[in-house]
């Protein structure tokens, strides 16, 4: 990331008249591979048990419906379809919408805030009783994973990764995986799973990024 800031900065020096032998002494950088690191079901159990409530909406939209950073952030009353059961919410990187399933936990939180004067408050906020900068969620999480004793190395979006392993382990199914993390592309879903199957996934994923379509019947 400080790679591809750097460039876009040596760009923008170019264009204002700079020699355009800067960019080509920028390095190169090897991209990193994915990351593996998913969440226990006991260190679940445990962030649950020691997190404020506002703490565990967070952990239910993460790592029981597997939503990015932004989209739990933003997740609000307008979002949720009660006669359905149903959560829709955009994709910040695609910006096209995905509809997945609300959990009775999930379900339980829009009741809570339930009558609300502006649906499109975010539920993080309603549930907290006032915003929360993203620095201040990251400095709880910080804190929830010391007093609850899990890998201090687990990140936020970790969760998305332990809910996608447990659904393809259960089920299987790469397209229902690749819906429920919302990916536009298939080997997005593969790169998330390789580690945990690689003698079932990484065949496919090597055929995908080599331009050859992936024939599901087999």
């Amino acid at each position: 990331m400080r790679r591809r800031e750097l460039a876009r900065f040596l760009h923008a020096l170019i264009a204002a008249g700079a020699s355009p032998e800067i960019d080509a002494q920028l390095n190169r950088v090897r991209t990193p591979g994915p990351r593996a690191t998913i969440a226990t079901d006991e260190e679940l159990g445990r962030l649950h048990i020691h997190a404020p409530t506002w703490l565990r909406y967070w952990l239910c939209a993460t790592a029981s419906h597997a939503l990015r950073f932004s989209e739990a952030e933003k997740l609000c009353p307008a979002n949720y379809h009660a006669e359905e059961k149903t959560i829709t919410f955009e994709i910040p990187k695609t910006r096209v919408t995905n509809t997945l399933p609300a959990s009775g936990e999930l379900q339980a939180f829009f009741s809570l805030v339930q009558p609300v004067a502006d649906p499109n408050t975010p539920l993080l906020t309603l549930i907290a009783g006032k915003p929360l900068s993203r620095p201040t969620i990251q400095a709880a999480w910080k804190a929830l994973k010391k007093k609850a004793g899990v890998n201090p190395l687990l990140r936020i979006h970790d969760l998305r990764r332990t809910l996608a392993r447990r659904i393809y382990r259960e089920t299987k199914d790469l397209v229902a995986t690749q819906q429920l993390l919302g990916h536009k592309h298939l080997t997005s879903t593969l790169t998330y799973l390789v580690h945990f199957d690689p003698a079932a996934i990484r065949p496919i994923l090597n055929q995908l990024r080599g331009g050859a379509p992936f024939n599901w019947k087999n």
